[in-house]
Protein backbone atom coordinates (compact mmCIF):
# COMPACT_ATOMS: atom_id res chain seq x y z
CA UNK A 1 0.00 0.00 0.00
CA UNK A 2 1.33 3.44 -0.94
CA UNK A 3 0.24 6.52 1.02
CA UNK A 4 1.08 10.07 -0.03
CA UNK A 5 1.19 11.79 3.35
CA UNK A 6 1.74 15.36 2.19
CA UNK A 7 0.00 16.72 -0.93
CA UNK A 8 -0.60 20.47 -1.25
CA UNK A 9 -4.04 20.70 -2.82
CA UNK A 10 -4.76 24.00 -4.55
CA UNK A 11 -8.32 24.17 -5.83
CA UNK A 12 -7.60 27.59 -7.35
CA UNK A 13 -4.88 30.20 -7.60
CA UNK A 14 -7.18 33.21 -7.73
CA UNK A 15 -6.09 36.09 -9.89
CA UNK A 16 -3.15 36.02 -12.33
CA UNK A 17 -1.30 38.36 -9.94
CA UNK A 18 -1.72 35.85 -7.10
CA UNK A 19 -0.49 33.04 -9.34
CA UNK A 20 2.61 35.05 -10.24
CA UNK A 21 3.26 35.91 -6.60
CA UNK A 22 2.89 32.29 -5.46
CA UNK A 23 5.07 31.04 -8.30
CA UNK A 24 7.79 33.53 -7.41
CA UNK A 25 7.40 32.80 -3.71
CA UNK A 26 7.84 29.02 -3.84
CA UNK A 27 9.86 28.42 -7.00
CA UNK A 28 13.25 29.01 -5.38
CA UNK A 29 12.34 26.74 -2.50
CA UNK A 30 11.18 23.89 -4.77
CA UNK A 31 14.15 24.22 -7.11
CA UNK A 32 16.52 24.06 -4.14
CA UNK A 33 14.77 21.09 -2.54
CA UNK A 34 14.66 19.17 -5.84
CA UNK A 35 18.38 19.80 -6.35
CA UNK A 36 19.24 18.66 -2.81
CA UNK A 37 17.17 15.50 -3.39
CA UNK A 38 19.23 14.73 -6.49
CA UNK A 39 16.29 15.40 -8.82
CA UNK A 40 16.93 18.95 -10.07
CA UNK A 41 14.28 20.66 -12.17
CA UNK A 42 14.31 23.90 -14.13
CA UNK A 43 12.09 26.88 -13.42
CA UNK A 44 10.31 26.20 -16.71
CA UNK A 45 9.56 22.61 -15.64
CA UNK A 46 8.29 23.82 -12.25
CA UNK A 47 5.92 26.34 -13.89
CA UNK A 48 4.71 23.77 -16.45
CA UNK A 49 3.99 21.21 -13.72
CA UNK A 50 2.20 23.85 -11.63
CA UNK A 51 0.06 24.79 -14.64
CA UNK A 52 -0.78 21.10 -15.18
CA UNK A 53 -1.86 20.55 -11.55
CA UNK A 54 -3.57 23.82 -10.63
CA UNK A 55 -6.37 24.77 -10.62
CA UNK A 56 -8.07 21.56 -9.56
CA UNK A 57 -11.47 22.60 -8.17
CA UNK A 58 -12.91 19.05 -8.05
CA UNK A 59 -9.78 17.08 -7.14
CA UNK A 60 -9.78 15.23 -10.46
CA UNK A 61 -6.08 15.94 -11.05
CA UNK A 62 -5.22 14.60 -7.58
CA UNK A 63 -7.07 11.37 -8.33
CA UNK A 64 -5.40 11.10 -11.75
CA UNK A 65 -1.97 11.56 -10.13
CA UNK A 66 -2.80 8.85 -7.57
CA UNK A 67 -3.91 6.41 -10.26
CA UNK A 68 -0.85 7.09 -12.44
CA UNK A 69 1.53 6.55 -9.52
CA UNK A 70 -0.18 3.64 -7.74
CA UNK A 71 -1.05 5.74 -4.66
CA UNK A 72 -3.77 4.15 -2.52
CA UNK A 73 -4.42 6.99 -0.06
CA UNK A 74 -3.51 10.66 -0.04
CA UNK A 75 -3.47 13.19 2.80
CA UNK A 76 -4.54 16.49 1.26
CA UNK A 77 -3.27 19.73 2.72
CA UNK A 78 -5.80 22.22 1.42
CA UNK A 79 -4.07 25.47 0.52
CA UNK A 80 -6.63 28.24 0.57
CA UNK A 81 -4.62 31.40 -0.04
CA UNK A 82 -5.89 32.96 -3.27
CA UNK A 83 -6.98 36.17 -1.55
CA UNK A 84 -4.45 36.19 1.29
CA UNK A 85 -2.56 39.50 1.49
CA UNK A 86 1.13 39.32 0.67
CA UNK A 87 1.99 40.50 4.20
CA UNK A 88 0.32 37.42 5.71
CA UNK A 89 2.16 35.14 3.31
CA UNK A 90 5.46 36.84 4.18
CA UNK A 91 4.77 36.40 7.93
CA UNK A 92 4.03 32.70 7.35
CA UNK A 93 7.25 32.21 5.41
CA UNK A 94 9.34 34.06 7.98
CA UNK A 95 7.84 31.89 10.72
CA UNK A 96 8.44 28.57 8.92
CA UNK A 97 11.53 29.14 6.79
CA UNK A 98 14.93 30.73 7.06
CA UNK A 99 15.63 31.52 3.41
CA UNK A 100 19.18 31.25 2.13
CA UNK A 101 19.93 34.05 -0.40
CA UNK A 102 21.84 31.49 -2.48
CA UNK A 103 18.58 29.53 -2.91
CA UNK A 104 17.06 32.35 -5.01
CA UNK A 105 14.09 32.39 -2.63
CA UNK A 106 11.90 35.41 -3.38
CA UNK A 107 8.45 36.82 -2.71
CA UNK A 108 8.34 39.80 -5.05
CA UNK A 109 5.72 39.82 -7.78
Amino acid sequence: MIVDVHYHYLPTLGSPDMKNMLTNMVSGLYLTISKKMGRPITLETFIRELDEKVPDPNGEKVIQNMEENGIDFCVLLNVDMPDMPEEMIQEYLEHHFEPNPDDHFRTET
